[in-house]
Formats: C-alpha cells, structure tokens, sequence
C-alpha cells in the first residue's frame, strides 16, 4: 500500500513539472513571435561575395550561382555581379570585385552597402 501511495505521488509529480515546463515553453515562443527582431540572414555566392541582410522585419537570403535574392516583406531584392535590382527595376551598380555586401532595412529605409561603401539608401512602401 505503501508503495502504490509513493509511486503515485512520484508520477503526480512528473506529471506536473512536465505541465510546468510546458507552460514556460509555451509562454517563451509567444514572447520570441512578438519581439520586433532583429531578424538576420546570410549567403555566399559561388564566388566568394559575401551577403548579409539585416532588419525589423522577417526576411531571407536565397544564393543561386553569382546572384542573390534578397526577400523582405513584399520586396524582392536581387544581388547581381555588376547590379542591384529592387522590385525588378534596376538601383545601384556595383563593381564585380565587390566581396561583401550589407543589407540593412529599418524603419521603411533600405540601406546597402558594397565593401563598407553606400551604395543605394531607398525609403521603401510596404507593398512596391
């Protein structure tokens, strides 16, 4: 009797500290999906160029061959050898020895950067 008494106390436990660390788990993701960021992505073209985009929104890096896609909310971006593309329409050139470019977009400001040099900032809408 004594026995049944215990090991049912011990599995109330454990039932309980696993609702327990439910909860928290549960609580924790609610916090992450509500943060405002910073929300980071990264790629390296066959090349060697290095892609770093960074923001207050959710966004992604896609390497294909020489050429990134840079997605942003409902903007599309393209990294290209000699250019940079928003939204299909051509905004900066770039020179093909370009090793890093910094993509950064806050506030609606879109701002890049070719080897630590401005290369386009652009106020940008919520849908292009």
């Amino acid at each position: 009797m004594i026995v049944t008494i215990r090991r049912n106390l011990i599995l109330l436990l454990c039932g309980v500290l696993c609702l327990a660390g439910t909860l928290s788990r549960t609580d924790a993701a609610e916090d992450q999906a509500k943060a405002n960021g910073p929300y980071t992505a990264a790629g390296r073209t066959r090349a060697g160029r290095d892609i770093k985009a960074s923001g207050d929104m959710p966004l992604g890096v896609r390497v294909q061959d020489d050429a990134v896609k840079v997605v942003f909310g409902d903007h599309k971006m393209a990294v290209e050898k000699k250019r940079i593309l928003l939204d299909g329409k051509e905004r900066a050139k770039i020179s093909a020895a370009v090793r890093t470019v910094d993509i950064v977009c806050t506030n609606s400001t879109l701002c890049v950067m070719a080897d630590k040099k401005s290369v386009l900032t652009a106020k940008i809408n919520e849908k292009p």
